[in-house]
């Protein structure tokens, strides 16, 4: 249980704290804090809030001390119905990567209904990758300072059918190089009753020709920048490098062609990275009955938070801009998997926790020298389509 420390000035400011623990091949076990700061009675709604978090690394690397800090100000905000115009304040040095920066965000929802909003930003964060210790494939990073532009726009609505989620997040360097990226995911949940839901999801992604190598798009798991957006994945050996350098391991993001995992990977650490510059996919997952799933629902409180899927899944793919045309394509695979999800929704709805996935991908449009169908073997890490 997390231990909460209060102290109480003429302010009337709260902070808390709780233990954090965590892993990875640089670091060694890094032990710290998370931390809340917040307005004495205004919960996760009051002004000056603030969230953080600092760590030591026991294996004492060349930067043993990391942390990460954010700072929110409401500039405007509707208390009888959740809207909230805000400012944001970043700074965090952790695990080889350094960001800082700011940005405006804004929130539509109707009073108390946190799961039918709209949300857009934009913000401004100077980026550099200042130690290749951490990361599983160092050729996939630049070295150079980011000066990234970074609008974004969400929205998250419960329907007749279930869940519609649609984001839209695109960058800007404005330093040195000049480049963009830009990132389209709509999904659907469709109940069609009992633990049987059909999962849809359409995703595209393009980057400029001159974008650096962490923005380039691979057909499996995006590009490698998005491994900084979760634990797991942000530093190498948090996950076994053994297994993720087998093509074993699959890291939820991009297009998410799972099952050219470990051809994508194969490509890597044959230097010549089979990576594109567009990605248009197309994700689909139905659900089917197990067992489990009933047995978690009849525990008090854990089935709140825990579920167990069954499902087969189908992905395809347009991937094009790589710098040989003949590898341009068409690619697509079926499998099967199982995945456990563990979710403590935060204040505002927003799933917060992990899931993890084993899958099957047993048939493969251009399996590249393996037969078509094949029993192949992936741990996956995040959802594909999220909800």
């Amino acid at each position: 249980m997390p231990v909460s420390l209060y102290g109480q000035g003429q302010s009337g400011y709260e902070m808390s704290f709780r233990p954090d623990v965590w892993y990875n091949d640089v670091d060694g076990i890094r032990i710290g804090s998370l931390f809340e700061g917040r307005m004495a009675g205004t919960g996760q709604e009051g002004p000056h809030r603030l969230d953080g978090g600092i760590w030591v690394s026991t294996w004492f690397p060349s930067l043993p001390v990391s942390y990460s800090l954010t700072y929110t100000e409401p500039l405007f905000m509707r208390e009888e119905s959740g809207d909230e115009f805000n400012i944001q304040l970043h700074s965090s040095v952790r695990e080889g990567y350094q960001k800082h920066g700011a940005s405006l965000n804004k929130r539509w929802q109707k009073a108390d209904d946190y799961l039918n909003y709209w949300e857009t930003g934009l913000g401004y964060y100077l980026e550099k990758r200042f130690d290749d210790e951490y990361t599983l494939f160092p050729d996939l990073w630049s070295d150079s300072w980011k000066g990234m532009l970074k609008p974004y726009l969400a929205h998250h609505q419960i329907n007749r059918a279930g869940v519609f989620n649609l984001e839209l997040f695109s960058r800007f360097n404005t330093l040195e190089t000049s480049f963009y990226t830009a990132s389209l995911s709509i999904s659907q949940q469709i109940r069609l009753g009992g633990m049987w839901q059909l999962r849809l999801r359409g995703h595209g992604d393009i980057v400029s020709s001159d974008v650096y190598e962490e923005y380039r798009l691979f057909r499996a798991s995006g590009s490698e920048i998005e491994t900084l957006n979760r634990p797991v994945s942000r530093s190498k050996g948090t996950v076994p490098v053994l297994w993720s350098n087998r093509g074993f391991v699959h890291f939820s993001g991009g297009a998410n062609i799972r099952g050219y995992r470990k051809s994508d990977v194969t490509s890597i650490k044959n230097s010549d990275p089979r990576a594109y510059e567009r990605v248009g996919a197309l994700n689909a997952e139905l659900d089917f009955p197990n067992p489990v799933q009933p047995a978690i629902g009849n525990i008090e409180y854990l089935s709140e938070f825990l579920s167990f899927r069954t499902y087969l899944f189908s992905d395809a793919a347009s991937a094009t801009g790589h710098h040989d045309p003949d590898l341009d394509g068409l690619f697509a695979n079926i499998g099967a998997g199982l995945a456990l999800t563990l979710n403590i929704p935060d204040h505002l709805g927003k799933p917060r926790g992990f899931v993890i996935r084993y899958e099957s991908p047993f048939w493969l449009s251009d399996p590249e020298g393996e037969k078509n169908f094949k029993w192949r073997h992936l741990l996956g890490f995040g959802a594909t389509i999220t909800f």
